[in-house]
């Protein structure tokens, strides 16, 4: 999984070769993202890379709470566009390799009464998620329902005791596009 990080690092640093008309045409965005599996708040840089493929680096952040420490997040999102509803709204698929650093925790199955959060050390991940964005004219506002890899190969090797529309995330989030 970390050789797959690097990879994607590498792949993502290699596609902006920074040029004044992509500006202009709004190659670029900004991404804002609330909730979701990167963290309660992430932010992130992108790039276009064809009409129907975006690539976008986020940093993640969970602050402190009770016992548990900060917790922060990087990932390479990658959107491909599915359905074009109007000019405005399109219908996107979101696989995301995220990795979490440090002394910290990661989203995991939990029992009744268990903290949504269990201790593991420098972890990768892959997410899936399904979602929608609604264009203005530089600001796009989107919404995702994405679910981690493991929660995913959990539910099918346990249909019957682990639920899949429980380990559903949706997220919340903004692109600005120059």
């Amino acid at each position: 999984m970390k050789k797959l990080f690097i990879t994607s690092i590498l792949l993502f640093l290699s596609c902006f070769s920074l040029n004044a008309q992509e500006f202009r045409n709004g190659v670029y965005h900004l991404k804002g993202q609330y909730a979701g599996e990167l963290g309660v708040l992430s932010a992130g840089f992108g790039k276009r890379l064809t009409s129907w493929y975006q690539l976008t680096g986020m940093y993640g952040y969970v602050p402190a709470w009770d016992e548990a420490k900060s917790i922060h997040t990087v990932a390479l999102k990658q959107d491909f566009k599915l359905w074009q509803a109007t000019a405005n709204v399109q219908i996107y698929f979101d696989l995301t390799v995220l990795h979490a650093f440090g002394d910290l925790m990661q989203p995991t199955l939990r029992e009744e009464g268990q903290s949504l959060w269990d201790s593991i050390n420098n972890s990768s991940e892959v997410i899936f998620a399904l979602g929608g964005e609604y264009r203005l004219t530089k600001l796009a506002f989107y919404s995702e329902a994405g679910i981690l890899g493991h929660w995913l190969l959990y539910h099918m090797n346990n249909t019957e005791t682990v639920s899949l529309a429980d380990s559903f995330t949706i997220t919340f989030g903004f692109n600005y596009y120059f």
